[in-house]
């Protein structure tokens, strides 16, 4: 199967600038293989100068759509940038590893709670994470760029670095 950093290097010549990640899984004893596509941000999935929409299971030139197109940048333009997300749908195991939590506490002179729970409620009232809709865990933007551990851990923002 190819992996991650195999589209990654060839992505300037075929692919449009979209995150990515290949998930590989075990489901009944046979492999399975996911591949998450981040949602667009901020503007539309571009290829070769045109913008794409998924009308139904096809894909489209947005141009071709106003209605949707119009939409699209309502959606745009409603969601600041720290309150996007960063990292989709991380465990709470995950997000322990990926967030220094201990120095949002900190930052607020609060206490650090003693169970998992404490600590996520913490982060969720100040929206540094959200619940997702399977469970797991939202990372925002906000929460990504103050905590991350290794801000290269969070793709859409990795490029944000300073070199």
């Amino acid at each position: 199967m190819p992996n991650d950093s195999f589209f990654r290097k060839y992505r300037h010549r075929r692919l449009p600038k979209i995150n990515f990640h290949f998930h590989e899984l075990t489901v009944d004893n046979k492999a399975v293989v996911l591949l998450e596509i981040g949602a667009a941000f901020r503007h539309p999935v571009q290829f070769k100068n045109t913008e794409y929409i998924r009308i139904g299971s096809y894909k489209k030139k947005l141009k071709d759509f106003p209605e949707n197109e119009r939409e699209l940048w309502r959606v745009f333009d409603k969601t600041p940038f720290e309150q996007e997300i960063a990292a989709e749908n991380v465990s709470s195991d995950e997000f322990l590893r990926l967030l220094d939590y201990p120095s949002f506490f900190d930052l607020l002179q609060l206490p650090l709670p003693e169970s998992r729970e404490g600590i996520l409620g913490g982060l969720e009232a100040e929206e540094m994470i959200g619940q997702s809709q399977s469970g797991n865990w939202n990372i925002t933007n906000l929460g990504a760029v103050l905590f991350a551990k290794k801000l290269a851990d969070f793709r859409t923002l990795n490029a944000k670095q300073s070199v």
